[in-house]
């Protein structure tokens, strides 16, 4: 997406006025690149062609601009004092009145949400701490905005390095330490005050606030939830009435598409968690801000599809019990799987489309990944590929079941679980991941390193397919393949938490943690601990289903916990993968190491 659209869309509508003009700049840039390749006569007849003339008013109109901004800057920095001096000074005679104030009554004066009495004491503190950091916050956002526009213009512009200098040392590239800091002690302040110290709970409760929802989105998602809990009832019933149920030829169908609807659930957490901390997950995955989607949309969409899941799955339970498999349970699941396929192609304006169509050539660009530009956006996608191997053999089980048809079969022909597609199809996305490495590593070299390292991690996992193929897990090789597991295995763990999050160092923040975090400290704990245990459950997901045939296992209801535990690991692994590319640009996948705070 062009930044001069991201600009627009962090613009702050009151404060537009004062934004640096950057298609104006980017246009002169673009003339005096144009004016390098007319000759010298068109030049000299035409000054408004003339390369020199051109850059000296860029300078010019550059200069004015940055001038401009630091005005700006200036003003609502004194601003902002003043209004800080006011609100800690009224919260200190406040505090003499009453010498004692409670943090549920603290939370309650601080409380974001609205209120219809503007005598109210707690409204009047609410608004007067709530507006003093919203124009901390876009403050910081309307000079990050900008810095980052300049940084892009002096990188399309020749002979800039005296114009970097000077950006440099411009008093509202100082806001970092201004700004930030004064945000940092109202932290401080609320949480000594009211809190117990506690700042991480401070930050929250004045960057988080209250969402609304729309009552038709809340009440269908409590109408779905009613009916999977409805059907979950009965089928807990049908269960326990008849004991154990075998399951049907289909069952593949349904995980995959239970896969898909889990899927959008963690991604609306992922999206609630990321905004709850700040982290703007949309300028990081280059998502047009006016076709996002907000978590609550999710949660609605997937919670329609899970309704539909269960109640599909209840009648081919029933028609299983009841009818022997009539031809009704084959063409519900075909129904079924066709009405998820059809979801992502519907090309009407209804179900998120946009949102759907940006999936759908993100999924092309990383089929394509050894011929085109891997962007952060890509190297995630791929990343999540990794997790579906259960899901990618399930897609080859069900054209597998509709090929038989025969409704009268309790299961699916021996032949479709040791296919040579079922077995291999894990790994290919493991080998997406090996090419889009490679691809960054060439289109990269200064990042070599550690590309070749991540070529080394999706390359043992390709190793293991390969040693499953030819059942090396049985006896003579069984220890030889548990050592390829455990080492493998151990290595993506370490590589999780010391590559994609940055972790294992030590700071200030604490042993093991980074120096710049955006999550409470024991947040990055436990996911530490959850995500190395769960990575020997992300590795089963490799191992072929002959390994688990045994009398005391079921394969498949074994491979359905093993795919919820791994989309929960996957889950945790993105958010804090997210926050390592909020603080960092380790690899390179911006231009421009900042990024803008979102408004909101």
């Amino acid at each position: 997406m062009k930044f001069s659209r991201q600009l627009e869309y962090y613009k702050i509508p009151e404060w537009s006025a004062y934004y640096i003009e950057y298609r104006k700049l980017t246009k002169l840039i673009y003339r005096m690149r144009r004016s390098d390749s007319i000759s010298s006569e068109n030049a000299l007849s035409d000054p408004l062609l003339d390369h020199s003339s051109l850059e000296k008013k860029f300078r010019a109109e550059f200069k004015s601009q940055i001038n401009r901004l630091n005005a700006f800057y200036a003003e609502k920095k004194m601003q902002i004092y003043d209004e800080r001096k006011t609100i800690f000074s009224y919260f200190k005679s406040l505090s003499r009145i009453n010498s004692t104030i409670d943090q549920e009554e603290a939370k309650r004066l601080l409380a974001l949400d609205e209120r219809d009495d503007a005598q109210n004491r707690a409204t009047s503190m609410k608004r007067a701490f709530s507006d003093v950091h919203k124009q901390m916050w876009w403050l910081e956002a309307f000079c990050e905005i900008n810095y980052m526009a300049c940084l892009r213009l002096l990188e399309k512009l020749e002979n800039s390095i005296d114009l970097r200098d000077e950006l440099e040392h411009q008093p509202f590239r100082q806001w970092e330490s201004e700004i930030g800091g004064l945000r940092l002690k109202l932290y401080n302040k609320v949480a000594k005050e009211c809190l117990d110290g506690n700042v991480e709970e401070a930050k929250l409760l004045l960057t988080r606030g209250s969402k609304q929802y729309r009552a038709k989105d809340i009440a269908g998602i409590f109408f779905c939830l009613g009916i999977v809990i409805t059907c979950l009832i009965v089928i807990l019933y049908i269960a326990i009435r008849f004991g154990n149920i075998t399951l049907c030829p289909s069952y593949p169908i349904f995980r995959l598409t239970l896969a898909v609807n889990l899927s959008l659930l963690s991604i609306a957490y992922i999206i609630y968690t990321l905004e709850g901390y700040s982290i703007n997950w949309v300028y990081i995955f280059e998502i047009d801000p006016s076709n996002k989607i907000s978590s609550i949309k999710l949660v609605s969409y997937s919670m329609f599809l899970s309704a539909i899941w269960i109640i599909c799955f209840l009648f081919t339970i029933g028609d299983k019990l009841y009818l022997a498999f009539s031809h009704h349970h084959v063409k519900l699941c075909i129904t079924l799987f066709i009405f998820y396929f059809i979801l992502w192609l519907w090309p009407f304006n209804k179900c998120y489309r946009t949102s759907r169509f940006a999936f759908l050539k993100l999924f092309f660009e990383l089929l394509i990944s050894p011929l085109s530009y891997v962007r952060f956006k890509n190297y995630m996608l791929g990343s999540w590929l990794t997790s579906f191997a259960i899901p990618l053999r399930d897609l080859y089980l069900s054209f597998c079941f509709f090929i038989e048809v025969n409704p009268s079969l309790n299961a699916l022909s021996p032949e479709c679980y040791t296919n040579f597609f079922v077995i291999f199809l894990p790994a290919f996305p493991l080998f997406l991941r090996f090419m889009q490495n490679l691809n960054s590593m060439i289109r990269k070299p200064s990042l070599y390193r550690m590309q070749l390292i991540n070529i080394t991690r999706y390359f043992l996992p390709i190793l293991l397919v390969v040693m499953s193929y030819f059942k090396l897990y049985e006896a003579p090789y069984t220890s030889e393949w548990l050592s390829v597991f455990t080492i493998m295995t151990t290595y993506h763990a370490f590589l999780d938490m010391y590559a994609d999050w940055g972790l294992l160092r030590n700071s200030n923040n604490g042993p093991f943690l980074r120096g710049k975090i955006c999550f409470p400290r024991n947040y990055y704990y436990k996911i530490m601990l959850i995500n190395f245990f769960l990575r020997f459950n992300w590795t089963l997901t490799l191992v072929p289903y002959a390994a688990f045939n045994n009398a005391y296992v079921n394969p498949e209801m074994l491979y359905t916990v093993i795919l919820v535990l791994e989309i929960f690991r996957r889950t945790l692994w993105t958010i804090l993968r997210v926050e390592r590319e909020n603080t960092g640009n380790v690899e390179k996948y911006r231009k421009i190491d900042y990024l803008p705070k979102p408004l909101s």
